[in-house]
């Protein structure tokens, strides 16, 4: 929780989105709040099975679209000379055919559970087939920020930072739009 604070407060972000929360609902909403914001929601947790909670202050025009254990879409609408655009915010499942995939202006932003080249990966073999061979260490490049190209048309001067890894297995990853 003191990492969280801490770069919330060196950020200051509208929205924030967190994933693996191993908390309920209720508990979210108490984070939130601590932590300053006003409205959010969040996907209680079964088990050791993380959940995904995402917040935002108050001006904000979001409209939760959907609401699973691994994802949420949020419908923004804050410019009206521009149609709302979605965020699809995930903790992907790790099998490929349980993936979703949007048609309209999106950005998709998280734990993605893939590598887009092999630069994203260090250690290991190149393939998947691990059967037969012994534990190697392995770092794969999983967190990241995805987005149509409507959507980057209309945010043309968008940009990410993704910070160090501290305290999950996940690196912090602010998106500037």
């Amino acid at each position: 929780m003191n990492s969280l604070r801490s770069l919330i407060h060196s950020v200051n972000p509208d929205v924030v989105f967190l994933m693996e929360t191993k908390l309920s609902s209720q508990d979210m909403k108490g984070v939130w709040q601590r932590l300053g914001f006003n409205e959010g929601v969040a996907f209680s947790s079964a088990g050791v099975a993380g959940r995904v909670a995402f917040f935002w202050h108050v001006g904000w025009d979001i409209n939760v679209v959907y609401l699973e254990s691994d994802k949420i879409i949020i419908s923004f609408n804050e410019d009206r000379n521009f149609k709302p655009w979605y965020g699809c915010f995930i903790y992907a499942p790790p099998k490929r055919a349980d993936r979703d995939i949007l048609e309209e202006p999106w950005i998709l932003m998280g734990d993605i559970n893939s590598i887009l080249c092999q630069d994203d990966k260090v250690g290991g073999r190149p393939m998947t087939d691990m059967e037969g061979a012994r534990a190697l260490k392995i770092h794969e490049r999983l967190d990241r920020v995805l987005c149509s190209t409507s959507w980057l048309s209309h945010f043309a001067k968008a940009n990410t930072n993704n910070f160090l890894i501290r305290h999950s297995d996940h690196a912090p990853i602010v998106l500037d739009a």
